[in-house]
């Protein structure tokens, strides 16, 4: 029996039958242009399992993302899962419907955030399955207050030059247009006393004027994930800072960001020996010389959410770890695919005749400390 611990962040092999076919995917048209930045938002639809809709006690909308969109739309997401007697979202897996030409947005945060969705306990479901559609917004069309949003909390996923042409647009936005004075002192919120909500990064940005001497007037919050000790921590902290004089300034911004609480536990996880097959040849401790180069999936990681994933393989004669396979993981198949991943790419010693029908569990849990917050002057 093997056991590994990430200390940084699949469904089981036999998947639930298909649920009915998802509902037409319907897009918020968002540009008149051909082709631009776009902030995309995916919104939930009905939850069904099986026959029966199902209605969540708590939700968490996934993060805003930022991609740039031309005549063809994003892809809706299916999500297929089930709810154990907790009320809670296992088993997660996720795919694009299909069909048409689309425009690339990830979707990593998707999954993450259903598996933070709660529904009453003591009613399980199986077959579930909802849709997330895409509903996008052109730069030049956002309302200021979501620009500000997206800015602030850095959770968009872009590979190109859209996060910094949304920057560019914050930047024109701060202050009126006009270069902010230099910061003489920035001071910050004491976060390790505000509340917090597992798996959700709160946001805070105060907005203010600048006087002749340098000192914020006329503060207000301009947008806030509503989270009240923040916002109140946020003003102290603006109220308290200080710019070089001689610039007053209209219409500047300065946020706070509050990092996810403590890690979200992964759901309860069975032994490995129930996983093992009575013929297998595997030794119960596997030598390595290229150990297991433990990742986290970085969806998950952001929220620190844990997991864990049961691993099959086997080990040709010359330490080569071959026909790896997810026997199962929670609470979301990235788990399952990311510990995959792990072990083909781990060496063990060689031996004569190998061994097959090897189980490891990788266990993906987070730092003890888990505060990854960031403050930026850019917004």
């Amino acid at each position: 029996m093997l056991s590994y611990f990430a200390a940084v962040a699949v469904q089981a092999v036999v998947a639930p039958p298909a649920p009915p076919a998802p509902p037409p995917v319907v897009v918020v048209p968002g540009s008149s242009s051909l082709y631009g930045p776009h902030l995309v938002d995916f919104i939930a639809g009905e939850v069904r399992c099986g026959e029966r809709a199902v209605a969540p006690l708590t939700t968490i909308s996934p993060f805003t993302e930022v991609a740039s969109i031309g005549a063809n739309p994003p892809r809706a997401v299916e999500m297929r899962f089930t709810i154990d007697q907790d009320g809670r979202p296992t088993g997660i897996v996720q795919q694009a419907v299909t069909g048409a030409p689309y425009a690339f947005v990830p979707v990593g945060d998707l999954a993450p955030a259903l598996s933070l969705w709660r529904f009453a306990a003591g009613r399980a479901g199986t077959q579930c399955s909802l849709v997330f559609t895409p509903r996008t917004q052109p730069f030049d069309r956002a309302d200021a207050t979501d620009l500000y949003r997206v800015a602030a909390l850095r959770t968009a996923v872009d590979s190109g030059s859209v996060w910094p042409t949304l920057l560019a647009r914050v930047r024109k936005l701060n202050c009126d247009g006009a270069r902010p004075p230099q910061i003489l002192l920035r001071a910050f919120p004491d976060k390790k006393s505000l509340p917090r909500e597992p798996g959700v990064r709160a946001y805070s940005v105060v907005g203010f004027d600048i006087d002749a001497e340098g000192v914020p007037t006329r503060l207000a919050i301009r947008t806030s994930s509503g989270n009240g000790a923040l916002d109140a921590a946020a003003l102290d902290a603006a109220r308290r800072t200080r710019f070089a004089g001689a610039n007053p300034r209209t219409g500047c911004t300065l946020p706070s960001v509050l990092g996810a609480t403590e890690p979200v536990a992964a759901p309860v996880s069975p032994g490995t020996e129930t996983f093992r097959m009575d013929d297998a040849t595997c030794p119960d401790t596997v030598k390595w010389t290229r150990p297991p180069r433990l990742t986290y999936p970085r969806p998950f990681s952001r929220r620190a959410i844990e997991g864990w994933a049961i691993i099959g393989f086997d080990l040709a004669p010359w330490g080569a770890t071959g026909n790896v396979k997810v026997l199962a993981s929670e609470p979301a198949e990235q788990f399952g695919a990311t510990a995959r991943h792990i072990v083909a790419a781990a060496q063990a010693e060689g031996s004569p005749g190998g061994a097959r029908g090897c189980v490891t569990k990788v266990v993906f849990r987070m730092p003890d400390a888990n505060d990854d917050e960031r403050e930026s002057d850019d917004s």
